[in-house]
């Protein structure tokens, strides 16, 4: 899938591709700008019918996950979104740090 937007460099925020090179003043009747919104409305979409899942890692990352039914603190390096999902499912809570992850299991409210 082709990206239609970019990361602001300086800002936080997104800006349109296109705009690097486009020579309209005006993205009212820029074609692109339909584009961007037609995806938006796809990705809303997929959110209300809860086909669009944000993982708290990404594959490959370590991360610390705190097992509150366990009682218990590990190191993990997942291999695959579908192990991530699977952790989720069972409670477990991924954090970036030791002190999160902690804290997770303590029941401290921020985490839980």
């Amino acid at each position: 899938m082709e990206r239609l937007t970019e990361k602001h460099y300086a800002e936080k925020g997104y800006y349109m591709k296109c705009s690097e090179t486009c020579e309209k003043r005006s993205c009212d009747t820029c074609d692109s700008m339909a584009d961007i919104v037609d995806r938006l409305g796809e990705y809303e979409d997929a959110e209300e019918q809860g086909l669009l899942v944000r993982l708290p890692c990404t594959v490959g990352e370590l991360v610390w996950v705190c097992y509150p039914k366990f009682k218990r603190i590990t190191r993990v390096v997942y291999m695959a979104k579908s192990d991530i999902l699977d952790d989720v499912e069972c409670g477990a809570i991924i954090c970036r740090t030791r002190e999160e992850a902690e804290a997770a299991l303590k029941g401290e409210d921020e985490y839980v």
